[in-house]
């Protein structure tokens, strides 16, 4: 046994005795509910890239870290040392199935059946299992989940066959004895006895099953699924000596969540799917299944040192409550949380974690206020920094998404909050993008945005939310065949996100943008023309068309005041008889301004105060009775100003 075993098993024996007594007496009085906190100890085992937390005690945590790290190691030196910017991964190790069922997703109220399962998102990933199982289905869970690790920081989301069917492809790792070679893709028994005693799904089914549906998630269904999967990425990898690998890999790259999955399969393979279904069910059913040996060259490597220490039950709480909350069980967690501040009311953790889960939901006033006691007491935990901040930001933008300004003070907070989130921890890229939108947001130290969000999309160069910003970025800047590389780069992702949608609102307006820019050029030099005709007594050209005879549609004269800008469009403050009215173009709609007098500059920043100059509105109703917005604009014409 190592010498590392054996420490953390008298660590444990040694901390098993004031564990328990500590949770004896700190769960009295507690809310009621299932909680796992409450049934035994729990450690955190911490390694180079994991954070593993479990009551399944020290022995199995420390074994499960130590084949988890040993894995990374294979994956990471077949990749050749390439690696998605993964959110950290926290492995939370449940001591029996009982107990690990309460913490399991939902499908139609019940806990589904899983045996494990991935939970990811940008700041934070975990993986969840239970130990009470034979060795190798364990580290099958394991290693299948582990994949998943990978395959959710692909540029392109995946259906549900390849992303099952490739995690268990890989979930049959082993590692010869000399540490110098990896097997894969081995077969699996109960895929094999499922494939022989049912009848395949079509394949144009199997094709469009995600993890909503009831192939998915009921029992009886999902098994047929998870071994056809199984055997479909075993087939197109490794059948006929690899003949459709290429194929496989093409259709990969190529897949897009927005296209019917039969036609970018027809694409790849070259036929529909239901003609692969006689070649796969052949394959299905041989008795000899290929596997893939791979020559790592040299003894695997990796960093086995580990950190055991027994973890807080408020901690444990927090933690739980957060897995909860990330699988759409708001309620369930709610009662962890508060079982957390009962135990300890000022625990930087559970205040970090509530802040964070309510910074998700949108309230920023109550996630603000937990991220500045998480702060005060732990300054040095860059999440709690970062979200603090970006509550900050999110606190002053309203309801249409619009960002009118900050408070001075708020400023200050919010790049002191960045800069040291950027400086615990270099890596984490969403803290360049947030210091580069307040710049954006205030139009200054532009420059310096830039570089902030070059280092961002360095990090996470998969980030269509980053190379966004920085187009916006550009496009203040005018710098808008840069700002039109990056929109068109988003575009070509197909993905059905914010940023794709804005994306193609902002190239439409960099196009009005050059357009208005063009015409106004022409306009000036169409001026000094007949200025110079004039002077030479030649005839008049046909006048302009009147103040307000240049557009039609509902028309409104008044003051303008405020001309505001967001992401998504431009908002017009208009004073007519004492009353304001408020005019919305979306970004996506060409909004015309055309002035008669040269007092008006050609160029008209965003957010200032106009100081009430007359204008003429030209626009379309709201249909929306009760909208604050009078209508969508158009056209706006400046007036000169009666002396």
């Amino acid at each position: 046994m190592r010498n590392w075993q054996v420490t953390a098993m008298l660590q444990r024996l040694r901390l098993r005795i004031l564990i328990i007594a500590f949770v004896l007496t700190a769960v009295a009085g507690l809310p009621t509910g299932h909680s796992a906190a409450r049934a035994d100890p729990w450690i955190r085992v911490t390694t180079r890239n994991f954070t593993l937390i479990g009551n399944a005690g020290a022995k199995d945590l420390t074994h499960v870290a130590w084949r988890l790290e040993q894995f990374r190691a294979a994956v990471m030196r077949l990749l050749h040392g390439r690696q998605n910017n993964s959110s950290p991964i926290t492995v939370i190790v449940f001591r029996n199935e009982e107990i690990y069922r309460h913490y399991k997703p939902l499908y139609q109220g019940q806990p589904t059946t899983v045996t494990g399962y991935l939970q990811a998102s940008d700041d934070k990933s975990y993986m969840t299992l239970a130990v009470n199982r034979r060795e190798n289905d364990l580290y099958a869970v394991i290693f299948h989940e582990y994949v998943h690790v990978l395959t959710s920081n692909f540029q392109r989301q995946l259906p549900a066959w390849i992303n099952e069917g490739l995690a268990e492809y890989f979930s049959t790792f082993q590692l010869s004895r000399g540490e110098d070679k990896v097997r894969i893709g081995m077969p699996i028994e109960s895929h094999l006895q499922q494939l022989r005693n049912q009848a395949l799904m079509p394949l144009g089914q199997l094709l469009t099953v995600d993890e909503s549906s009831p192939g998915y998630n009921e029992q009886d269904k999902k098994r047929i699924f998870y071994a056809q999967s199984w055997a479909l990425v075993h087939y197109l990898l490794l059948g006929n000596d690899g003949r459709r690998q290429g194929q496989f890999f093409k259709f990969l790259e190529a897949y897009s969540p927005d296209r019917p999955a039969e036609a970018q399969f027809r694409e790849a393979f070259g036929i529909p799917p239901a003609e692969i279904e006689p070649e796969l069910e052949l394959y299905a059913a041989r008795v000899n299944y290929p596997s893939e040996q791979i020559q790592l060259g040299e003894k695997l490597a990796f960093d086995e040192s580990m950190k055991t220490e027994p973890l807080p039950l408020a901690e444990v709480e927090s933690y739980l409550g957060d897995l909860l909350w990330r699988i759409n069980r708001a309620g369930d967690a709610e009662k962890h949380f508060t079982r957390a501040f009962a135990i300890d009311p000022e625990s930087a953790f559970a205040h970090k974690t509530l802040g964070i889960l309510y910074f998700r939901q949108g309230r920023y006033a109550q996630a603000r206020n937990h991220l500045e006691r998480a702060i005060t007491r732990a300054p040095d935990d860059h999440l709690a920094q970062y979200y603090y901040g970006a509550a900050l930001q999110w606190e002053q933008v309203d309801e249409s998404r619009y960002v009118s300004g900050f408070t001075t003070e708020s400023i200050t907070r919010m790049r002191d909050a960045f800069e040291r989130a950027i400086k615990l921890n270099p890596d984490f890229p969403d803290s360049y993008k947030q210091l580069a939108f307040m710049h954006l947001a205030l139009n200054e130290n532009l420059d310096q945005a830039v570089t902030l969000l070059k280092k961002s999309l360095e990090l996470a160069p998969d980030r269509e939310d980053f190379a966004y910003t920085l187009a916006q970025v550009y496009v203040r800047q005018k710098r808008f065949s840069e700002a039109r590389g990056l929109l068109d780069r988003i575009a070509l992702m197909k993905l059905k996100s914010d940023a794709y949608e804005n994306a193609l609102r902002l190239r439409a307006v960099i196009d009005s943008i050059e357009e208005r820019m063009a015409r106004q050029k022409e306009e000036e030099e169409a001026r000094a023309k007949n200025e110079h005709v004039l002077s030479n007594g030649e005839p008049q050209p046909t006048p302009r068309p009147e103040p307000g005879k240049r557009f039609v549609g509902d028309q409104l004269q008044g003051m303008l005041t405020r001309i505001d800008c967001n992401d998504d469009g431009t908002t017009l403050s208009v004073i007519n008889g004492g009353r304001t009215y408020r005019f919305y173009s979306p970004k996506s709609n060409s909004l015309v301004f055309v002035r008669y007098t040269p007092d008006i500059p050609l160029e008209i920043t965003c957010g200032v105060n106009m100081t009430g100059r007359p204008v003429i509105v030209t626009y379309r109703k709201s249909s929306n009775r009760r909208s604050r917005i009078e209508g969508e604009p158009f056209g706006v014409e400046f007036l000169k100003e009666d002396k």
